[in-house]
């Protein structure tokens, strides 16, 4: 596929050329070369839903368990990854406006951490920044109360000089707040049918499968830029997907890269959310462009698609690789949600 370069978006960003290694320790370790670009096949792995973690269905402290642990993205190498209840990432936090919620984090880690609940209103002292370090062996136990609209979140590391070396190795989840309007919208909302949370994220590897987080002078500068791309930590996974509306969670979870998403067959999508919740009313687009850390909610149409069809998410990297992100098969079950929203919520001004 072109690459674009986005310049009517008026954006200015230097674009990224390639992987240096200038000042860096590894420069002698080579780095896996590839990407997804002009692939054809369908051989990608079924797209992993992470594990829901629901507060209105537990009574107890919903459990983080910060571990090290082992993912082959690649057929015949192991990388070392970093994640929480599991090898890499973390299960989709579920909770509701008005509710208590009741965290334990554990920290298996032999070296300190934090967790920080990205775009979550609470107090200081559970917000997971630097100073809220969780030692390692040690455990820290939040407790607050939600209070914002529904909205799309997520979480991660926040340790002081770590923050993206740990996010790189896989240390991030979302975090879905619910409230009164979400519940009762007529929108898709069963979770990993017709509700699908997909983070991204690019990536970098050396030949023997770890991660080459080299933050050389370039990097440090640019930003941290991946030559290979994740979808909830696969490599161009496959999603079976019903017929009729479905909800996609999207999360840049790159550390610095800006994307440019649209479908391969230019299909035209509806955003309904973005970082702050719900929008007044849907707004259809052909691409949407997001930003590191960046959320978005939209609304694609399968209906009229008949069984069997396939068609791809496609990521452009800004200024750099493109890459078939997703294959999506459309399946013969028809979705419980088969209209359009004309509107969603009103925003006070």
């Amino acid at each position: 596929m072109k690459r674009r370069r986005f310049l009517k978006q008026g954006l200015a960003v230097i674009a990224w050329t390639g992987v240096s290694t200038f000042g860096s320790p590894f420069a002698s370790i080579p780095i896996l070369s590839g990407s997804t670009a002009g692939a054809k096949s369908l051989a990608g792995p079924p797209l992993l839903i992470p594990p829901l973690l629901d507060a209105d269905m537990n009574d107890s402290a919903l459990g983080l368990d910060v571990m090290t642990g082992s993912r082959r993205f690649f057929s015949d190498i192991d990388t070392p990854t970093l994640g929480y209840n599991g090898s890499f990432l973390g299960p989709t936090i579920r909770v509701r406006d008005g509710k208590r919620v009741q965290l334990r984090v554990r920290n298996q880690l032999k070296e300190s951490t934090t967790v920080h609940w990205h775009g979550l209103h609470v107090p200081a002292q559970w917000d997971g920044g630097p100073r809220q370090v969780i030692e390692a062996g040690g455990e820290w136990k939040p407790d607050f109360t939600i209070k914002q609209q529904a909205a799309t979140l997520w979480y991660h590391p926040h340790a002081l000089g770590r923050t993206g070396e740990h996010v790189y190795k896989g240390l991030a989840g979302m975090f879905i707040i619910e409230d009164d309007f979400s519940l009762n919208a007529p929108i898709p909302r069963d979770y990993g049918v017709d509700d699908i949370p997909l983070i991204f994220q690019d990536r970098r590897f050396y030949e023997d499968g770890s991660f080459a987080y080299v933050t050389s002078g370039h990097d440090i500068m640019h930003g941290v830029i991946g030559n290979y791309l994740f979808v909830n930590g696969a490599i161009r996974p496959q999603l079976n997907v019903v017929r009729g509306i479905v909800r996609f969670r999207l999360l840049n979870g790159s550390n610095s890269t800006i994307y440019r998403l649209s479908f391969s067959d230019k299909r035209s999508f509806q955003v309904i959310a973005s970082d702050g919740g719900f929008l007044e009313r849907p707004v259809s687009v052909d691409s949407l462009i997001f930003s590191a850390a960046e959320r978005f909610e939209i609304l694609t149409d399968f209906r009229d698609d008949t069984p069997g069809t396939i068609t791809s998410l496609v990521i452009e990297q800004y200024g750099g690789e493109s890459f078939q992100a997703m294959d999506i098969i459309v399946g013969s079950e028809k979705s419980q949600v088969e209209t359009m929203p004309a509107s969603l919520r009103r925003i006070e001004r």
